[in-house]
């Protein structure tokens, strides 16, 4: 599949900036990389996949692939970002967007640009529900 070259002209900014390292801010990083369009990816964490570190059972409805659980899943999202040599940068949490202005800061730093995702993921919530914390960590 060929993907058409698209332009962002941010003028001194970054054409886009994704925020997160999961499922779907790699696969927006390689489909970036493919219409090579530059961009930074940014993840608050020390690795790529998100909540999946927290997923202990089997992933059997992932498209096209299955996995032990979320750790080899995130593994195998992690593959395509080294052999295309596609830069994450870890431990750079995102302090504050400003849509407006088309920036956003990290450590500090003011990154000015042309497209936005924000592909921070999920987060667990409890329901309230008998039985819940018992089940706590055991994929449920």
């Amino acid at each position: 599949m060929s993907i058409p070259k698209i332009g962002m002209d941010t003028g001194e900014g970054t054409p886009a900036v994704i925020i997160g390292a999961g499922p779907a801010g790699v696969a927006a990083a390689l489909v970036l990389t493919s219409a090579g369009v530059p961009f930074r990816l940014l993840e608050r964490s020390h690795r790529v996949g998100g909540t999946l570190h927290r997923v202990f059972n089997p992933i059997t409805i992932y498209p096209g692939r299955r996995h032990p659980n979320g750790a080899a899943l995130a593994a195998a999202l992690a593959d395509p970002l080294d052999s295309e040599g596609i830069p994450v940068e870890f431990g750079n949490p995102v302090e504050c967007v400003d849509l407006d202005r088309r920036r956003c800061f990290v450590g500090g730093e003011a990154i000015d640009y042309g497209a936005l995702l924000l592909a921070t993921g999920t987060r667990a919530r409890r329901l309230g529900v008998p039985g819940e914390r018992r089940l706590e960590g055991r994929g449920l």
